[in-house]
């Protein structure tokens, strides 16, 4: 590697250190849903914000238009940094119900679970919507794919990433005084580890 090259990959490191410092998150609604197979999510396009997916229990398939369909296992995220429309369900034949067709119970301003499905194998997801709060992270997001998955799987997965995603499995699990904060401040860090994460290994 030329002396020229190295300089330009250190200056886009420092560009994207430099934007990832500053981006500030926001979030707008979180929510644990417990799945039932059969079960099938529709999730309307959110403009100006980002979605994603932590599944902790069971397995799932995403779907997103022009992408290829996702399977996701135990223990993987899924980030859509741009808020597009898609399809998350137990099968890849199964039927969607519109997200805001679904019944919810409201545990607080910003938070809520979801029981959706029959009577079959159960699946876990905490799934949360965030607002891009600034310039700065709407830049960056232009600069993302519409997906970003990050598989359990990759021996070169940060251990504190799954530590993260137990830890807000968990604090969305009993939701106590502060929960929501708690929650906001895991979903900021867990989003920003993401898309490290994919910038290093894409």
């Amino acid at each position: 590697m030329t002396t020229s090259s190295k300089r330009e990959i250190s200056a886009l490191q420092d560009i994207l250190g430099e934007t990832l410092y500053s981006l500030r998150l926001e979030g707008a609604l979180y929510s644990k849903s417990e799945l039932t197979a059969p079960w099938g999510i529709d999730m309307p396009p959110m403009e100006g914000k980002m979605m994603f997916h932590i599944l902790t229990k069971g397995e799932c398939w995403l779907r997103l238009a022009n992408h290829e369909d996702i399977y996701l296992a135990a223990g993987d995220i899924a980030l859509l940094p741009r808020g597009e429309g898609h399809q998350i369900a137990c099968d890849q034949s199964v039927e969607c119900k519109p997200f805001f067709e679904i019944p919810a119970t409201q545990v607080s301003e910003r938070f809520e679970r979801i029981q959706h499905g029959g009577n079959g194998e159960e699946s876990l997801l905490t799934c949360g919507v965030i607002n891009l709060d600034n310039l700065t992270a709407r830049k960056l997001v232009s600069q993302l794919p519409p997906l970003i998955h990050i598989t359990s799987k990759d021996s070169e997965l940060p251990a504190s990433l799954q530590t993260l995603s137990k830890l807000m499995e968990k604090e969305a699990e009993t939701l106590r005084a502060g929960g929501e904060a708690v929650l906001s401040s895991l979903a900021d860090i867990i989003v920003i580890q993401v898309i490290r994460y994919w910038i290093e290994h894409a």
